[in-house]
Formats: structure tokens, sequence, C-alpha cells
């Protein structure tokens, strides 16, 4: 199974984080695990279905899926010929090019996408990423009230920042940041803090060549205690840190199955 990333053209990189691909041959039933990551993916299945252990969704074959915000890491089950084209948006990039209703309906679902408002699926694969940077240069078109300041300063703070914090700083209050955010991210500022914090704490984590203890890496990422931090392990990963060293879920982090939103 082979996993290839590209970027989009520069104007819009603030919105979108990579173009993805997925392609090969799995004989027998295979397992990869997606952390949450805060952003929206667009996914075109060009292979044999793939299912996911999301209420049992299946992506079927040529046909694109709008998959939201999740909080919890998931699962795809996928065997035979896998082919797979991606778009993930970064967080509140989706509605830059897409008018939604708010993305906080979207959070937590896979939906079958309206193909007419996907690129052309024989121009897709004969040339991926010139047709898709073609494609969303002509939709792009900001909302008025972007949160792109915003984002970058929890993402520059690690996720060590708070809310009205947050509100001082960018002269908006903390009603109007929570509408925003539910409307462009798909859950609240919060909550996207939050994860900011436990992304940065997982790289930590998993690049360790000091031999940290976990409670040395959750006081250098702003927890209060070391029981804080496993309580996010388990919230966003559902697995326990000793599970971490020794799972395949290490494994699928070195692959690059594992996508992160922190630049």
């Amino acid at each position: 199974m082979r996993y290839r990333q590209f970027d989009p053209a520069p104007a819009l990189r603030p919105y979108i984080a990579a173009y993805w691909m997925v392609k090969g041959h799995s004989p027998h039933l295979e397992t990869v695990n997606i952390l949450p990551d805060g952003c929206v993916d667009l996914i075109l299945n060009l292979g044999e279905a793939v299912r996911s252990n999301h209420q049992g969704v299946v992506l079927w074959q040529e046909k694109p899926y709008l998959v939201g915000t999740f909080l919890q890491m998931k699962a795809n089950y996928q065997q035979g010929e896998i082919w797979m084209l991606g778009i993930r948006f970064k967080p509140g990039g989706f509605p830059c090019f897409y008018k939604q209703d708010a993305m906080h309906e979207f959070a937590n679902q896979i939906f079958e996408f309206e193909s007419k408002r996907f690129p052309d699926l024989q121009k897709l694969i004969q040339s991926p990423v010139k047709c898709l940077n073609h494609f969303f240069l002509q939709r792009l078109n900001p909302p008025r009230h972007s949160l792109h300041p915003l984002l970058s300063d929890i993402y520059q703070s690690k996720g060590q920042t708070q809310v009205a914090d947050l509100c001082k700083r960018h002269f908006i209050t903390e009603r109007q940041l929570e509408r925003h955010f539910k409307q462009q991210v798909g859950y609240t500022p919060k909550a996207f803090i939050n994860l900011t914090r436990f992304q940065h704490t997982f790289a930590l984590i998993q690049n360790n060549p000091t031999g940290k203890s976990l409670m040395d890496i959750a006081f250098e990422a702003g927890y209060y205690d070391h029981a804080h931090l496993t309580n996010d392990i388990k919230r966003y990963l559902l697995a326990t840190p000793a599970s971490l060293a020794m799972s395949q879920l290490s494994q699928t982090v070195a692959e690059g199955k594992f996508q992160s939103f922190i630049t």
C-alpha cells in the first residue's frame, strides 16, 4: 500500500493542507487508523469498496464523499484493489470553496457528496494535481469573517491559550467566536484549542529521543497533570498511553497515515 501526498498551488495553501492518494493491493483485510486532526476531507474512491467503523458507512466505487471533522480516532477497513484520492482542507478551509450550512452539522459524519460539485472524474485521473488546482482556484471565495488569523494564533501557542484571551487579542466576543467556529470549523473554539494542544503533545510523545516521562511531557504541553493527558489520549485515540509504544498505532503514524494540521 502506497500513500502519497501533494502540495496544492501556493494560493490554495492557506485553506488546503494537501492532496493525497492511497493506491495498492491488500490481499487481506487491512485496518487504517485515522487521527482526529480538525480537518475536513473530500474523498473519491476509485478502488474497491471501503468500510468505515463509523456507523457502518461504506465508500463505494467512483463516488465522492465528504468526511466532516472528527474528534475521535476512526478506522477504515479495506481489502483488494485500493485507490483513493483525497483533498484535505485545513480547519476552516472548506467554506472557502463551498457554501454549506454550518459545518457543525457535518461533524463526526460521512456523507456522499454531489458529483457535480466535484472535479471531473476523467480529468482528475489523468492529471490529479493540475485538475484539483484549476478546480479549486476557480472556486476560491473566503468568507467575510475568516478565522485564519485566530487559527494561526492557536497554532502558534500550540493550544496553550484560553478562549477569553483569544477574544481580547482579536477584538471579538466569545459568542461571536463560537458562532464563527461552528459555522466554519465544525466545533467550538475550546474544543479546537484542546485538540491543537493534544496534536502538539502527541508529536512530543512520538518524537521523544531523551525518554521524557509522560508527566514531563504533560507539563511541557500545558496540561495540569499526568491524569489530564491520559484522559485526552483515551478520548482522542481510544487507547491507553502504554499502548502507544507497542501497538500498530505508532507504526501507522510513522507511515504518515495520520495527518496533523499543525504547521
